[in-house]
């Protein structure tokens, strides 16, 4: 049964997958600009543009937000696995990850190729690539709270937005250190695991009773 699950959630995304896409697009894109609003000098570029990588690509996960249980709300895919015998547990760390895989993830594996056309060497592109990838799954767990208190509550939207946005700033902070460093076991990594453990622990505690309170209000 959960299995059965895993693989339908995950065709339903791929089927939606439009919206990832043009989040890499625009992530590209917005990437390219920057000579023009920095200018071409290498030391420069290539600093800035780990820098604006990171923060665009969270800010591009925490516009993404509403998708996360929008879509399975509105077709009834949580009253459905409310009322079986799968989790809501279970469902919320399988959304998670599918959320991450085609945000998180895919926005670290484009900066795979964004940095060698800014000239970043290979240890900056590679410690950039492990730090977004690590930091966005911290900040997947912190925005499904946010997505299903967007759902739960009575504009829920502006309180999501108010808890995500400042809360995400420590990722902030921590992955764009961590994205100049390959020391795993540096504070800047042993920062972003420590929000990581964090937000999973708040996402176990709050998304299923939010999605519970969702169902049956």
């Amino acid at each position: 049964m959960a299995q059965n699950w895993h693989s339908c959630l995950f065709r339903a995304h791929c089927r939606n997958g439009a919206a990832s896409m043009q989040t890499l697009l625009m992530f590209a894109m917005l990437v390219a600009f920057l000579p023009f609003a920095f200018g071409v000098e290498a030391e420069q570029l290539q600093s800035t543009a780990i820098a604006f990588m990171w923060f665009e690509a969270l800010i591009i996960q925490i516009l993404a937000m509403s998708t996360l249980f929008q879509t399975d709300f509105e077709d009834g895919t949580i009253e459905q696995i409310f009322s079986s015998p799968v989790s809501l547990l279970h469902y919320t760390f399988i959304k998670i990850g599918i959320f991450w895989m085609f945000y998180g993830l895919a926005l670290a594996c484009s900066t795979l190729v964004l940095g060698i056309l800014f000239n970043v060497s290979f240890s900056q592109i590679l410690a950039l690539f492990i730090s977004l990838s690590f930091g966005s799954l911290a900040l997947s767990m912190l925005i499904a709270i946010g997505a299903a208190l967007n759902l739960a509550v009575e504009e829920g939207g502006t309180v999501s937005i108010l808890l995500v946005l400042p809360l995400s700033v420590p990722i902030l902070i921590f992955g764009g250190a961590a994205a100049n460093t390959l020391d795993f076991f540096g504070a800047e990594f042993l920062g972003l695991f420590g929000l990581f453990l964090l937000y999973s622990a708040l996402s176990i505690i709050t998304v299923p009773v939010l999605l519970r309170t969702m169902v049956t209000k």
